[in-house]
């Protein structure tokens, strides 16, 4: 994950590697206080990982929300969309799930 500001200078976030759970970013979301949202589809290997919901705050700071394990679904291949009821909602790929991830997003 990368930001370039209006002056071209490039910034990386955060490199999204196997260790974290991580696998392939999906499509980010940026609220309204500069904190993006976004997933990740996982390694997707056996033995593997299954994705995550992720953010980065407006100074950078990455953390995991959520780790999909296959029993909450899986290998979420959208983004996360943001709903007025301070939810975050996507869809994975495994058990096609429509997941409210209740998350105050002032936090």
């Amino acid at each position: 994950m990368f930001k370039i500001n209006a002056s071209g200078t490039f910034t990386v976030l955060h490199t999204f590697i196997k260790d974290d759970n991580s696998g392939r970013p999906n499509r980010v979301t940026l609220a309204s206080d500069g904190t993006l949202y976004g997933t990740t589809t996982g390694t997707g290997n056996l033995g593997g990982t299954y994705g995550t919901v992720y953010k980065i705050s407006s100074e950078g700071v990455y953390s995991i929300l959520h780790n999909f394990d296959l029993v909450n679904g899986g290998t979420p291949l959208s983004g996360i969309a943001l709903g007025r009821d301070g939810s975050l909602y996507g869809a994975t790929r495994v058990w096609h799930l429509w997941l409210p991830l209740r998350n105050n997003l002032q936090n």
